[in-house]
Protein backbone atom coordinates (compact mmCIF):
# COMPACT_ATOMS: atom_id res chain seq x y z
CA UNK A 1 0.00 0.00 0.00
CA UNK A 2 1.34 3.58 0.24
CA UNK A 3 4.21 4.41 2.70
CA UNK A 4 3.09 7.92 3.81
CA UNK A 5 0.16 6.28 5.87
CA UNK A 6 0.39 3.68 8.37
CA UNK A 7 -0.99 0.23 7.62
CA UNK A 8 -4.20 0.70 10.34
CA UNK A 9 -4.63 4.33 8.91
CA UNK A 10 -4.95 2.63 5.32
CA UNK A 11 -7.01 -0.29 6.56
CA UNK A 12 -9.62 2.37 8.56
CA UNK A 13 -9.41 4.63 5.25
CA UNK A 14 -10.47 1.86 3.12
CA UNK A 15 -13.39 0.33 5.24
CA UNK A 16 -14.51 3.93 5.27
CA UNK A 17 -14.42 4.64 1.54
CA UNK A 18 -16.47 0.85 0.72
CA UNK A 19 -18.64 0.42 3.50
CA UNK A 20 -19.50 3.79 5.42
CA UNK A 21 -18.68 6.75 3.15
CA UNK A 22 -21.33 8.76 1.05
CA UNK A 23 -20.05 9.08 -2.21
CA UNK A 24 -21.40 10.83 -6.03
CA UNK A 25 -22.87 8.04 -7.57
CA UNK A 26 -23.41 7.82 -11.70
CA UNK A 27 -26.70 9.03 -11.51
CA UNK A 28 -25.56 12.06 -10.02
CA UNK A 29 -27.19 11.64 -6.42
CA UNK A 30 -24.89 11.08 -2.85
CA UNK A 31 -25.23 7.65 -1.45
CA UNK A 32 -23.42 5.10 0.04
CA UNK A 33 -22.30 2.19 -2.26
CA UNK A 34 -24.59 -1.31 -2.76
CA UNK A 35 -23.95 -4.22 -0.90
CA UNK A 36 -21.30 -6.66 -2.65
CA UNK A 37 -20.77 -9.95 -1.36
CA UNK A 38 -17.47 -10.50 -3.12
CA UNK A 39 -16.34 -7.88 -0.98
CA UNK A 40 -17.83 -8.20 2.33
CA UNK A 41 -16.62 -12.23 2.11
CA UNK A 42 -12.73 -10.29 1.20
CA UNK A 43 -12.95 -8.28 4.05
CA UNK A 44 -13.86 -11.37 6.37
CA UNK A 45 -11.14 -13.17 5.14
CA UNK A 46 -8.86 -10.54 5.75
CA UNK A 47 -10.44 -9.72 9.37
CA UNK A 48 -9.72 -13.51 10.18
CA UNK A 49 -6.26 -13.95 8.61
CA UNK A 50 -7.18 -16.28 5.57
CA UNK A 51 -6.89 -13.75 2.72
CA UNK A 52 -6.29 -14.01 -0.85
CA UNK A 53 -4.00 -12.39 -2.91
CA UNK A 54 -7.13 -11.10 -4.50
CA UNK A 55 -8.27 -9.44 -1.34
CA UNK A 56 -4.84 -7.82 -1.00
CA UNK A 57 -5.73 -6.56 -4.56
CA UNK A 58 -8.59 -5.31 -3.52
CA UNK A 59 -7.16 -3.16 -0.45
CA UNK A 60 -4.74 -1.89 -3.06
CA UNK A 61 -7.91 -0.85 -5.46
CA UNK A 62 -10.23 0.80 -2.94
CA UNK A 63 -7.13 2.96 -0.80
CA UNK A 64 -5.84 4.06 -4.40
CA UNK A 65 -9.73 4.78 -5.34
CA UNK A 66 -10.21 6.62 -1.62
CA UNK A 67 -6.79 8.99 -2.37
CA UNK A 68 -7.91 9.52 -6.07
CA UNK A 69 -11.42 10.54 -4.78
CA UNK A 70 -10.69 12.45 -2.18
CA UNK A 71 -7.54 14.19 -3.38
CA UNK A 72 -9.20 15.23 -6.56
CA UNK A 73 -12.38 15.26 -5.71
CA UNK A 74 -14.04 13.51 -8.14
CA UNK A 75 -17.21 11.42 -8.56
CA UNK A 76 -16.47 7.18 -7.33
CA UNK A 77 -16.77 6.31 -11.31
CA UNK A 78 -13.90 8.57 -12.64
CA UNK A 79 -12.05 7.29 -9.12
CA UNK A 80 -13.01 3.79 -10.50
CA UNK A 81 -11.52 4.41 -14.04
Amino acid sequence: MYGFFSIAHQIQRIKNHVFFKDHELNNGSTGRYDADPDIANAWNRLEQGDYTQIDIDLLNHEIRESLVEGIFKVPAQKAHE
